[in-house]
């Protein structure tokens, strides 16, 4: 899980009050202890799942965005950067 642990960092809190918001929005308030575990655990899933696809699309591409960002600048600065 290391390999998305940013996204994961990121984007679990939102995730989390959403979900739960939304439970509250469905089931009501006061619900049952089997219920309250079962959107727990759903919780915990949809946020791990859905960090992992978003670092699919961030974290995985750090390097190439480096590559790129480098080649920007050294043709704004007209420099060429020994690696």
């Amino acid at each position: 899980m290391a390999g998305f642990s940013y996204s994961l960092y990121v984007l679990h809190f939102p995730l989390l009050v959403f979900i739960f918001a939304w439970a509250d929005q469905s089931f009501g308030e006061v619900r049952s202890a089997s219920l309250n575990y079962a959107i727990l655990f759903g919780a915990v899933l949809l946020c791990c799942v859905f960090s992992y696809g978003a670092s699919l699309l961030s974290e995985a591409r750090t390097a190439d965005f480096r590559k790129l960002s480098r080649r920007v600048i050294d043709y704004l600065t007209g420099g060429s950067r020994a690696s």
